[in-house]
């Protein structure tokens, strides 16, 4: 065994080894420091260059909790994202279906409106009978009342002499009134006895505008 001719003195100087890659250089270079050692043995490197390798050593260490909590929050990410997105395609669908909802209602209240401008009041008359009912097409509702559609007249009444006497605007309250009115002189359903105050009234209105039957505008 040969031993070491150097002194301890000599012994304890070593440059650092560290590989150093010199821009412009055809090769690596050490870093060339001189480091203190305690003894022959060990990989001589400056202080900035021992903290480097400690670092880079944990680095290239496998540490399986470090890798789960890594998958774990790339789980979290695409959560997060995979719900964000389906917040936004909610909240689209809800808006649509608002505004569907709104166009719907805007057209309902536009056929109420007309059901309600259109609703009449109306008097049919059929012998000493008269009928006071409510709709929105007085005249189709005569013709059903002549073919006997729905009529709780009297049996002594032919229901194909029904006459449309008089028509104006009217809701379920003006119908209402008018039965309430007249109730002394109801005899089955809407239809009433011509007589006493129910006579006078009928009199009162502008039944001339009647040729065969219909009423005319």
């Amino acid at each position: 065994m040969v031993k070491s001719t150097a002194s301890p003195a000599e012994r304890e100087k070593k440059r650092c080894s560290w590989i150093m890659d010199r821009p412009g250089s055809k090769g690596d270079f050490q870093c060339g420091l001189m480091v203190t050692l305690a003894g022959d043995t060990g990989v001589p490197l400056c202080e900035v260059h021992l903290d480097a390798f400690i670092d880079a050593s944990k680095r290239s260490r496998p540490d399986p909790l470090r890798d789960q909590i890594a998958r774990l929050k790339d789980r979290v990410s695409s959560l997060e994202s995979a719900l964000s997105t389906r917040e936004s395609e909610h909240g689209s669908a809800v808006k649509l279906l608002l505004s569907q909802n709104k166009l719907l209602s805007g057209e309902v209240n536009k056929v109420s409106a007309r059901l309600t401008d259109s609703s009449r009041v109306y008097l049919i008359k059929c012998g000493d009978r008269v009928k006071i009912g409510r709709s929105g097409n007085p005249r189709k509702r005569l013709e059903e009342i002549r073919r006997g559609a729905g009529c709780l007249m009297d049996a002594t009444l032919n229901p194909a002499e029904s006459q449309l006497i008089y028509e104006m605007p009217g809701h379920a309250k003006e119908e209402a009134a008018l039965h309430q009115r007249f109730k002394a002189y109801r005899t089955a359903g809407e239809w009433f006895r011509i007589e006493g105050e129910l006579m006078e009234y009928i009199a009162t209105l502008d039944t001339r505008k009647v040729r065969g039957g219909l009423l005319v505008p």
